[in-house]
């Protein structure tokens, strides 16, 4: 069992990639802060896991790849109306 908000777990990033479905592009930044908020929160839960050089960077990781995310999903969520609306501009 992973201890709470451990960076290895994928789930932060599928999280996050939830927010592709939802209408507002801002979803998905409101999901990036909820999981970045529980990656950070399991610095209070010093029993579970002692806090070393491995713990915080696997935690850094795991933010970058968390606002990675996002931002490429945002791109790509910009680009797929610019092309909607190109599309529509030509028919």
């Amino acid at each position: 069992m992973m201890p709470f908000g451990d960076a290895g777990g994928v789930p932060y990033v599928a999280l996050v990639c939830l927010g592709w479905w939802h209408p507002r592009r801002q979803v998905i930044y409101l999901f990036a802060a909820v999981a970045s908020a529980l990656i950070v929160a399991a610095f209070a839960h010093f029993d579970v896991e002692p806090i070393n050089v491995l713990t915080i960077s696997n935690r850094i990781l795991a933010l970058i790849a968390i606002w990675v995310t996002a931002a490429l999903l945002v791109m790509a969520r910009r680009a797929e109306s610019a092309l909607l609306e190109s599309n529509d501009k030509l028919a």
